[in-house]
């Protein structure tokens, strides 16, 4: 009876443990670089719309700067090429694995 105890007592204090680290974990938040890689991300369908109803890159950047990203305009170009470059190359990667079929 005494294993069974321990053995009990150990898994609670296991399950413990890993509660703590999962909590740990969960409060990470990422560095400001990737912060802004992610929202930019995330908004990118929206920032190339506005760039395809002939918004400008100025406007599109004091809209995100106003809203709480705030990116200078080489940052604003590297962020949009590279995803840009990001997306093709998925949509290329997608396309050969259903065979090209759209």
């Amino acid at each position: 009876m005494e294993t069974t105890k321990h053995s009990y007592r150990s898994n609670d204090t296991d399950q413990h443990s890993a509660n703590r680290i999962s909590q740990a974990l969960n409060a990470l938040q990422p560095d400001g670089r990737t912060l802004k890689l992610v929202t930019f991300s995330g908004l990118y369908n929206d920032i190339e719309a506005a760039l395809a109803r002939g918004v400008t890159q100025t406007a599109v950047r004091k809209a995100l700067t106003d809203t709480g990203l705030p990116l200078s305009a080489a940052t604003f170009k590297k962020l949009l090429e590279s995803e840009r470059t990001r997306r093709k190359t998925e949509s290329m990667g997608s396309a050969r694995t259903d065979g090209g079929v759209a």
